[in-house]
């Protein structure tokens, strides 16, 4: 079982901006779950997610959780209204065969 950030739809110069934060480095649901395919493994199931809507970006940013450069803050704030973001929060579980 692996727990990890997925987010779609951040603009590419946002995320370069946010190189250093997991959202920046963040890989689209689709191929976080190819990727762990491709590994080997198998049974690959989301068991548990949570969507971070705006509010909680937000409080995420108030708190200093989500650590940003500074000045990056400000961009996310100006265009925030008009992103269509999704950033969540799953659970996979899967398994590997051993040989």
């Amino acid at each position: 079982m692996v727990s990890d950030i997925v987010a779609e739809g951040i603009p590419e110069d946002l995320k370069e901006l946010l190189w250093a934060s997991c959202v920046g480095g963040a890989l689209d649901e689709p191929t976080y779950l190819k990727i762990i395919r491709q590994a080997g493994f198998e049974d690959v199931r989301i068991v548990d997610s949570l969507d971070y809507d705006r509010e909680m970006i937000r409080g995420l940013l108030d708190s200093g959780c989500l650590e940003v450069p500074a000045g990056v803050e400000k961009v996310i704030n100006e265009r925030q209204e008009t992103w269509a973001a999704k950033i969540s929060s799953i659970k996979v579980s899967a398994r590997k065969r051993l040989h």
